[in-house]
């Protein structure tokens, strides 16, 4: 038997666009060539710092079927922990824990290697913790990045600097950093009108892109992701930087129906209208047209915002929501006792702002037709905005005043508290891109009632709450939300079993997992396959 006098190690450097790992064996230039394929496989495994003898001790052999040998520099890339070892090492026991955890690590994140452990530029307008919305959207996005592996850099507005420096110790550790920029102060007026919002956010956008450049410069990112504003109106310059480039999960396709906005003032029905033929529209500027080109891929919120993609980029659109669920989040909690005390009456929770497309006039309605039946009944809404006094004054009309209690503006520990108090969450939004309530109510145990559409009808399906049919007209909708509301009331049974199903939708929509998915949608679309 060969004595080979071999110094292995383990060689983490990972090549760019390649996490892999290389073995390197150093052997006397005299051994065979079968001595030198004698290699220890391992892939995506901790450091071994265990003393291998090499007297007497046969070196494990791997299958070379789907490996290669490099016989100018002695490495042997392994694609796959499927390439088993035939000889045991003498530290067999830990090798084979830490085999066994290679396979269980690729089943659960994928084979895709060349798009992990990779340098990433997150471009995210929005980006702030214990917010919701656009803002929880890109802080999700950057923790999950960095938790994976990613050494992140997220580009972000100077404004957001105080509350992620507070928010230090959720970073403390992870291969996290924020880079912040913003137009010339002077041009900050502009943002202040809500009508001039999209002019600053191109500024934005185009500092931002200068500022990518110099980091790039520097870092050297191996891939760009651009995640807020998710709006598919919007360009971003970030393909010009010549690495592949992620634009999205983006909406913009999803639109209210206008039956459901009849009762709005005249000003929202009239931007309803328009706001389809704008999307449309949107698609002729060369700045998006230049966006969508240069994108390696693009991701859809929602199947509109797909349908609104030209096809000649379907090809490389994938359909993904961007919201996700952080496990470490353990602010929203179930209540202790999951039983609802069938002699109280049903506490039931709007959160969100007060305008019209968050659907809280036909909230109202369904609710004054729920109490004619069951009274004692009690609405609660959570959150502030203009439609608040015209609001009010609806429910005054419907004859509800007293019992629709009116929260305001929350914290999120609060807001927490408040749906551990409750029921169920009626959330009849007409366009939202998406639904961070949802994932919020199935957190402390509540089933949801919502619309079919936008995003919270992606999320909610007969296991985890009622998604209603928003094809009708007002009358039919607001009927059809409140048959909802009294089959939750009456049956306690199907109330339990979208509790648990709500659990398990967050499961599914857990901030990694949904990486995880981008990771496999890249590597298929490098591979030039159909994911289907």
């Amino acid at each position: 038997m060969l004595i080979i006098g071999a110094v292995i190690k383990a060689c983490w450097t990972l090549p760019p666009n390649c996490a892999t790992i290389h073995i390197r064996v150093n052997v006397p230039n005299s051994a065979s060539p079968s001595a030198r394929a004698s290699i220890i496989p391992v892939r995506k495994l901790p450091p071994l710092t265990a003393t291998w003898s090499t007297r007497a001790q046969p070196v494990a052999r791997c299958m070379a079927a789907r490996s290669s040998m490099d016989r100018t520099n002695g490495r042997t890339a392994i694609t796959s922990p499927r390439q088993y070892v035939r000889s045991a090492p003498p530290d067999r026991a830990r090798w084979r824990s830490a085999y066994t955890a290679a396979q269980t690590r690729e089943a659960k994140l994928g084979r895709g290697a060349r798009w992990s452990r990779m340098k990433v530029l997150l471009s995210a307008y929005a980006c702030e913790p214990g917010k919701g919305s656009e803002p929880a959207v890109g802080w999700g996005w950057a923790l999950a990045l960095a938790r994976r592996g990613h050494r992140v850099t997220v580009l972000t507005r100077a404004n957001n600097r105080p509350v992620i420096e507070g928010a230090a110790s959720a970073t403390r550790g992870l291969p996290i950093t924020f880079a912040y920029c913003d137009p010339p102060a002077w041009i900050g007026w502009w943002k202040k009108a809500r009508r001039g919002i999209h002019l600053y956010y191109l500024l934005w956008q185009w500092c931002a892109y200068r500022r990518a450049k110099r980091l790039h410069a520097g870092v050297g990112f191996e891939r760009v992701h651009h995640v807020t504003f998710a709006s598919m109106r919007q360009p971003s310059f970030l393909g010009g930087l010549g690495i592949p480039f992620v634009f999205g999960p983006v909406a913009g396709g999803d639109w209210c129906p206008p039956k459901l906005m009849a009762s709005a003032h005249w000003r929202y029905r009239l931007y309803e209208r328009l706001l389809p033929f704008a999307s449309r529209l949107s698609l002729f500027d060369p700045l998006v047209r230049r966006t969508l080109r240069q994108a390696t891929a693009i991701y859809s919120n929602t199947a509109s915002t797909l349908r609104l993609v030209p096809a000649r980029y379907r090809h490389k659109t994938r359909v993904r929501l961007a919201v996700g669920w952080d496990d470490a989040d353990d602010v929203f909690a179930p209540p202790r006792d999951g039983e609802r005390d069938r002699e109280l009456p049903l506490r039931v929770l709007f959160v969100g702002r007060l305008v019209p497309l968050k659907g809280l006039h036909l909230a109202l309605a369904a609710f004054a037709a729920y109490v004619s039946s069951a009274p004692g009944a009690e609405l609660t809404v959570v959150g502030a905005g203009p439609d608040g006094a015209r609001l009010a004054r609806a429910a005054t009309r419907l004859g509800i005043a007293g019992r629709v209690h009116w929260r305001g503006a929350l914290l999120r520990r609060e807001l927490a508290a408040v749906y551990r108090s409750h029921d169920l969450l009626l959330f009849p939004s007409l366009r939202d891109s998406g639904g961070m309530v949802v994932l919020e109510a199935f957190a402390s145990g509540l089933p949801v009632v919502c619309l079919d559409i936008a995003g919270p009808g992606a999320i909610v399906d007969e296991t985890c709450g009622i998604a209603v049919a928003a094809d009708g007209d007002e009358a039919e909708v607001v009927r059809a939300l409140a048959t909802a509301l009294h089959r939750l009331a009456d049956d306690e049974r199907l109330r339990r079993r979208l509790v648990v199903g709500g659990f398990a939708a967050l499961a599914r929509l857990r901030w990694d997992t949904r990486i995880a998915e981008v990771e496999r949608d890249l590597e298929v679309l490098d591979s030039g396959t159909d994911a289907g």
